[in-house]
């Protein structure tokens, strides 16, 4: 391209060849120009924009080297979310606790009242008896006296003492006479002796009674508070729990993931704490040598077990029999266990076992583990949801030692025997792998 005098550019004719080669040369150097010019500008204005927009939080996580800088999780607000769980907990088991103890002294009264109320029932039958044994034995001394005072007064055997010259008849008479004063006194005895004992026996039955009264009174009276704490409870369960919910829910937001899942954490966790004790956390005798066998148990008798065996059961206000000695920190076997008043709807021993049959697959157990299970807690509480050792203060299906450690399966521990039978079994793979080592356990030292 050729240029004029006045500077503007010119094309290039046909008749200047030459012209169309430099022409080509002046647009090329143009455009690579304005190339140049044109990114130097989109550069410099990326650059402008980085240096303008602040760094995302992700960056600093990233260069701190964390591994998930979207899923950092605030531990200070999980550690208050923890504690809350804590606190509620507390409250409801609080509240279980009081129904519990409440419903174990109803118990123990109704049974006192019941046991004081059928001894005065036998004193009166024996006073009855006494009373007719002294009417008997007065007039057995009345007819003895008559006899006597006929013989030793002015009656025939005197006329002849004082007529008859005859000596060795006169010494059989005073023979006669000496054994029927012998008779007579012997008699006036014994009729002394069953006015006493008739006398003694309505004074105790007239006790027994007014006692038995009075214990009928105090029965029905800690019958109601026991209603009236179980009442509380079961509002106090019922709050507990919904507010567990919204923690776990919480908590579930600030690890990312669910509140069952955040739930079943928290449950493994305290069964494995549970099952890190020395001394075990289940059974009927306390760490410092509570019960002994059969351990303080309030009423005898246990569920009927498979097979047809019985759980023995212990005496009233002591639990006489039972499974197993008590053991430093474990338990002694709980079938001679007592319950406590009626709580709700618990399920029967039977019921129990049968909800237990079908809980141990989640576990890969079978049927070898479900009969050392069987055995286990037909010894410990013969599968009564409400077996309470007094003594100890074990409870429920697994004797769980104390009680209230099975809330961590569920606020519902004191009723529910699911809730009980999930903690037992959670319990027993954690610290014996299986029912059988439990079981062994026990067979050997009397408690698990």
């Amino acid at each position: 391209m050729s240029r004029c005098h006045d500077g503007i550019p010119r094309h290039p004719t046909s008749d200047d060849p030459s012209g169309w080669a430099a022409h080509e040369v002046v647009l090329y150097r143009d455009l690579m120009g304005l190339i140049r010019r044109t990114s130097h500008t989109l550069l410099a204005c990326v650059l402008a924009g980085a240096a303008l927009v602040p760094a995302p939080a992700s960056a600093a996580v990233l260069s701190t080297g964390s591994a998930s800088p979207l899923t950092a999780v605030d531990e200070s607000a999980v550690a208050r979310v923890q504690a809350e769980l804590d606190a509620a907990e507390a409250v409801a088991v609080s509240a279980s606790r009081r129904a519990l103890d409440a419903s174990a002294t109803a118990e123990q009264t109704r049974l006192l009242a019941e046991t004081t109320a059928a001894r005065a029932a036998a004193l009166s039958a024996e006073s009855a008896s006494a009373d007719a044994a002294e009417t008997s034995s007065a007039t057995a001394a009345g007819a003895s006296a008559a006899r006597l005072y006929r013989t030793v007064g002015g009656g025939p055997l005197v006329a002849q003492l004082l007529t008859d010259a005859d000596p060795d008849s006169l010494l059989e008479r005073l023979g006669i006479l000496d054994r029927v004063s012998e008779v007579a006194a012997r008699t006036a005895g014994r009729a002394r002796s069953a006015a006493d004992v008739a006398t003694s026996l309505r004074e105790q039955a007239e006790q027994a009674r007014d006692e038995a009264a009075r214990l009928a009174a105090d029965a029905r009276d800690t019958a109601a508070t026991a209603q009236s704490d179980a009442d509380a409870e079961a509002v106090t369960v019922r709050e507990t729990q919904g507010r567990l919910d919204d923690l776990y829910a919480q908590l579930a937001a600030l690890r990312a993931t669910t509140a069952a899942q955040e739930r079943a954490a928290r449950e493994e966790q305290k069964v494995q704490r549970d099952a890190a004790q020395p001394g075990g956390s289940a059974g009927a005798a306390s760490a410092d040598g509570g019960a002994g066998p059969g351990g303080g148990g309030t009423t005898g008798g246990g569920g009927v077990a498979d097979g047809g065996s019985s759980s023995t059961g212990g005496g009233a206000n002591s639990g006489s029999s039972g499974g197993g000695s008590g053991s430093a920190g474990g338990s002694g076997g709980g079938s001679g266990a007592g319950s406590t008043a009626p709580a709700g709807p618990i399920m029967s021993p039977s019921e129990a076992r049968s909800a237990a049959r079908g809980a141990i697959g989640r576990y890969g157990w079978g049927d070898d583990q479900f009969s050392c299970l069987v055995s286990l807690w037909n010894r410990e509480s013969g599968w009564r949801a409400d077996a309470y050792n007094a003594g100890s203060g074990a409870y429920g299906i697994p004797q769980a030692l104390p009680g209230d450690k099975m809330a961590s399966a569920g606020l519902d521990w004191r009723t529910n025997a699911v809730t009980q039978i999930s903690w037992g079994l959670s319990y027993i793979g954690s610290r014996y792998g299986s029912p059988c080592g439990a079981w062994d356990h026990s067979q050997r030292t009397g408690w698990y």
